[in-house]
């Protein structure tokens, strides 16, 4: 026998030895697991499902299986399940329920242990199955939301920063961050209104931010966003929630002032209307006039009025009746109104008016010259003097009558 021989005749004889002993060796039961829901969950019932194939050349009968739950789950009916026969190459299942309880996580045992019947032989084995444990409800949760500026501004654009944190015991991953602007006045900045984040670990926390626009004309208040969750546990079951947030539109109003109606003539009594006028972006609320006493008028009025609402792009006026003691006078007045998120404002307004003296007055127009008693008076002087002139005249020609006779 050559070489070449001995060596193949030598690998056949090894490989008959390791086939024999792994045939003597070779488990007649292959079990494996599959449960739903996967992972299992905290509170909740999970499936086993049992898969059961007879791997082996001969028959198996008897067999039993007795699930031993552990201390993290609960069974929900009998730990034992009986199948009568399995033959050759054939699978059957069996099928346990339990409980999870609120204490489980992670990783989490149980055992199966099997009895079984191989001819006149009786056999057992047992094995530990890992079940994965996620929890109730894997909070991620918006910590904060801030917005630069605090109140956004019709027809400008702002920053939208959100905390997002994990509060759950695991780390999650893959979130999606949406905003909802629809049927609402914000526009997206560059059209962003979706952000990722990779992941978060337990109990940190990740900022991210959004440019956000504020169309022009949007009525000062607050809006309610929808922001919409995405994210995924360390075991890659989703999650998906929505969560409310804030926006607060707003601007300070803009109020100006004009003195109209300005006839005032010095020592005389005269009306003036002092003119609010709202040039800001949102409408002025319960607003009142106070004019300030002051030795260089008397106030023949009341010295308060109110106005109540002023609209934007608008204004309205409150009327005052008062007696100027000088020229060059500045009228004093305090304005009290709130805006639409009913903040307080204050503010104190000194304003010109134009006095005239009676010459001036009269120049202007506002003083009307009555002629006509002047005239009449000079029509009776004329009269007068016509009846003196011609009684003188007449008896002039009675005595030069009488010297001529």
């Amino acid at each position: 026998m050559n070489k070449k021989s001995i060596l193949i005749l030598t690998f056949a004889v090894v490989m008959f030895l390791i086939t024999t002993i792994s045939l003597a060796t070779a488990e007649d039961l292959e079990v494996s697991l599959n449960y739903t829901p996967y992972p299992a969950i905290q509170g909740q019932d999970v499936n086993l499902i049992f898969t059961i194939e007879n791997t082996g050349e001969e028959n198996l009968t008897d067999l039993e299986f007795i699930l031993d739950e552990g201390s993290k789950f609960d069974l929900v009916g009998n730990d034992k399940k009986n199948i009568a026969v399995l033959n050759a190459g054939q699978t059957s299942t069996i099928t346990y329920v339990l409980n999870v309880e609120d204490s489980a996580s992670g990783n989490e045992n149980v055992n199966l242990e099997w009895n079984y019947k191989k001819g006149s032989d009786e056999k057992n084995n047992d094995n530990d199955f890992t079940i994965r444990v996620s929890e109730k409800d894997v909070f991620l949760t918006i910590a904060d939301a801030k917005t630069t500026p605090s109140n956004l501004i019709p027809g400008q654009t702002g920053k939208l920063d959100l905390t997002l944190e994990n509060e759950a015991n695991s780390n999650i991953k893959d979130i999606v961050v949406s905003l909802d602007f629809t049927n609402l006045p914000f526009a997206p900045s560059a059209g962003v209104t979706e952000k990722k984040i990779s992941s978060i670990n337990v109990g940190d926390s990740e900022k991210i931010s959004f440019d956000i626009g504020v169309l022009q004309g949007t009525e000062p208040k607050t809006y309610k966003v929808p922001v919409a969750l995405k994210y995924y546990d360390s075991y890659g079951q989703i999650y998906q929630k929505v969560n409310i947030i804030s926006l607060s539109v707003f601007s300070e109003p803009e109020l100006d002032f004009a003195v109209d109606k300005n006839q005032l003539i010095l020592g005389s009594g005269g009306k003036i209307s002092l003119n609010v006028f709202n040039k800001g972006l949102t409408d002025v609320f319960f607003s009142d006039v106070k004019l300030l006493e002051s030795s260089d008028y008397r106030i023949l009025s009341s010295n308060s009025a109110y106005i109540g609402k002023i609209s934007s792009d608008d204004y309205d006026s409150a009327d005052f009746e008062i007696i100027l003691n000088k020229e060059n006078v500045n009228l004093q007045f305090e304005i009290r109104y709130k805006d639409a998120n009913n903040n307080k404002y204050s503010k104190s307004v000194s304003l010109p008016v134009k006095v005239y003296s009676k010459e001036e007055a009269i120049a202007a127009g506002l003083i009307k010259v009555v002629v006509w008693p002047y005239f009449l008076l000079g029509l009776i002087v004329i009269i007068v003097l016509w009846v003196v002139i011609a009684r003188a005249i007449k008896k002039k020609r009675k005595e030069n009558a009488k010297r001529l006779s």
